[in-house]
């Protein structure tokens, strides 16, 4: 069993209507602000390819200031232990890799000035933002001039964003989250489902991926209801959704608006009808009164997200000394980001950010199978072709820089309100 492993930040993970930031740490909750929804613009990128210098530049746009912060620390940790990793192996081309830090900050508009820092000093690479508001908001001006890698934005408006091919993302989309979603409806084994989402881009996808796979594992939607993340009133909307009596509800949401919403259905259902949640909700408030949740909720709440921690204790321990403070989450993705973008460097034989997104599928799929930077680095040197699986688990990014399967948790939660994570699955389109 894996506890309660710190802080959450589900506007960094699921949301991409959430444009500030929504802490779940233990009833410490950070302001929100109005949602903001980013569409993709249906362009293409225009190229502009740097002069390679035969060093390769990674820049790690992640949030280092405003209540992101701890959320950031594991990141810029697990970025960093990579990068020391690579250097103790030789570098890349036999020259050291550059990490140069700038704080994506709260909001695309901070995010835009970390951005352009970066851009300034002549990254190569950048891994980040975080957050998949900041990533559709800036993503078209990054990789004019770069490759990105998110270990976090999972938005499923990602996939389709006019990158060039120059977009990867190493946590599963929120595709694949709602497919395990599905998956652990059908596990109840009850029949009937109502969805309740958040009435924004992020929920509607989200729902739109959800019904098409509950309806291919024969779960039959009864009801599916809409919700004002801004609004005070959701008791109306928790009622419909349970008009036609379903056998359980699939509520989608982030900590702040979600957590309002499970308080909602809790006052309204007299049934104790299951709940299903996304992984923003896993720390979320459970009862708004601020009271705790109660007994009565906590037993019939469950849940998917992202295998957030890494069972290797040798490199969590590693995090800690590279800037990991109470958490490690995530940290596995964006140490995965950097190497996978070393490995393609050094497959590519230059830093060129053009060859360098070429091969990132090359070094991840369809080799021989390695699991750090010097034993892939050492087969490239041999000329063999390599798969690099890193710590985050099975790495394959396929044609839209996705990764193709996904380390999935399933949780619950025990009567303190700790979450629970009772198995760990692999899903696959």
């Amino acid at each position: 069993m894996v506890g309660n492993r710190g802080c959450r930040m589900g506007w960094l993970i699921t949301g991409i209507a959430v444009g500030t930031l929504a802490t779940a740490c233990s009833g410490n909750e950070a302001p929100t602000a109005p949602s903001t929804t980013v569409t993709p613009t249906e362009v293409a990128v225009a190229i502009d390819e740097p002069t390679t210098d035969g060093t390769l530049r990674i820049g790690l746009l992640l949030p280092s200031s405003g209540a992101a912060s701890e959320f950031g620390q594991p990141l810029f940790a697990g970025a960093r232990l990579a990068g020391d990793e690579i250097n103790a192996a030789g570098g890349v081309l036999g020259v050291a890799v550059e990490l140069i830090e700038a704080d994506e900050g709260e909001g695309s508009t901070a995010t835009t000035v970390g951005l352009e820092e970066l851009l300034a000093d002549g990254v190569d690479v950048i891994v980040g933002p975080a957050s998949s508001t900041s990533a559709l908001a800036t993503l078209r001006v990054a990789v004019e001039q770069s490759v990105v890698c998110s270990p976090t934005a999972a938005a499923i408006a990602l996939a389709e964003f006019p990158d060039g091919g120059r977009f990867f993302r190493t946590i599963p989309s929120d595709s694949l989250q709602a497919q395990a979603l599905a998956d652990r409806v059908a596990q109840s084994g009850r029949n009937t489902v109502a969805v309740l989402f958040p009435d924004d881009q992020f929920g509607d996808d989200y729902r739109a991926v959800l019904a098409r796979e509950l309806a291919a594992r024969g779960i039959e939607i009864v009801g599916s209801a809409a919700y004002d993340p801004a609004s005070n009133d959701l008791d109306t909307v928790a009622q419909s959704a349970l008009t036609d009596e379903p056998d359980l509800l699939a509520l989608i949401g982030d900590a702040e608006a979600g957590g309002r919403m499970l308080a909602a259905i809790e006052r309204v259902d007299e049934l104790d009808t299951p709940i299903f949640i996304t992984e923003a909700l896993r720390r979320a408030s459970l009862d708004a009164s601020g009271t705790g949740p109660s007994d009565r909720l906590l037993r019939r709440v469950f849940g998917v997200g992202p295998l957030a921690v890494t069972g290797d204790r040798a490199f969590n321990r590693a995090l800690v000394s590279h800037g990991a403070d109470a958490s490690v989450d995530f940290a596995s993705y964006a140490f995965d980001c950097v190497v996978a973008a070393a490995l393609a460097a050094e497959a590519a034989g230059t830093d060129r950010p053009e060859a360098v997104a070429a091969a990132m599928r090359e070094v991840t799929s369809g080799g021989s199978r390695c699991t750090s930077f010097r034993e892939c680095a050492a087969k490239l040197a041999e000329g063999f072709n390599v798969d690099y699986d890193g710590a985050s688990g099975r790495i394959e990014f396929d044609a839209t820089g996705d990764v193709s399967s996904a380390a999935i948790s399933e949780f619950g939660f025990d009567l303190s309100g700790r979450d629970q994570s009772t198995a760990a699955v692999t899903i696959r389109p």
